[in-house]
């Protein structure tokens, strides 16, 4: 299904009560901070994104998959990687100042204007490699 959304201000409540799933793709250049990464300006993500339902409890799925050109640490080179990630998140309503934050059970808070967009790159940057590295020896 193609995006009907705003993806900068993604309206969780509509997307959860359809139970809706994005199959689309985005430009790279839309993201700053991995626009650098980029092989051409044709380049794009691909994601999907959809609700899932477990007694009662609502999760959010997030698949990525993208082609993206670093550096090569030992040689200062180029290095195509690709990037291709699933994720599920569990949705919650507002998180009380006093509820533990558990580091294995990721939650996003449902509100109004959820930034979509900058969600898919933190997740990009955070799946991104340190060190990347040619699999080849290279100098």
């Amino acid at each position: 299904m193609k995006n009907n959304y705003n993806l900068q201000n993604f309206d969780l409540y509509r997307f959860i009560a359809k139970k809706e799933k994005i199959c689309d793709k985005i430009p790279v250049f839309k993201f700053n901070r991995i626009s650098d990464f980029k092989f051409s300006d044709n380049d794009s993500l691909f994601y999907d994104v959809s609700v899932s339902e477990d007694l009662g409890q609502y999760f959010f799925n997030l698949n990525i998959n993208i082609d993206l050109r670093l550096l090569c640490c030992r040689c200062l080179e180029d290095v195509e990687f690709t990037l291709k990630t699933s994720n599920q998140y569990e949705l919650v309503q507002a998180i009380g100042k006093s509820e533990k934050h558990v580091i294995d059970d990721i939650k996003i808070e449902i509100i109004d204007n959820f930034d979509l967009l900058s969600f898919i790159e933190d997740e990009i940057l955070l799946e991104l490699p340190t060190s990347p590295k040619h699999a080849f020896k290279c100098n």
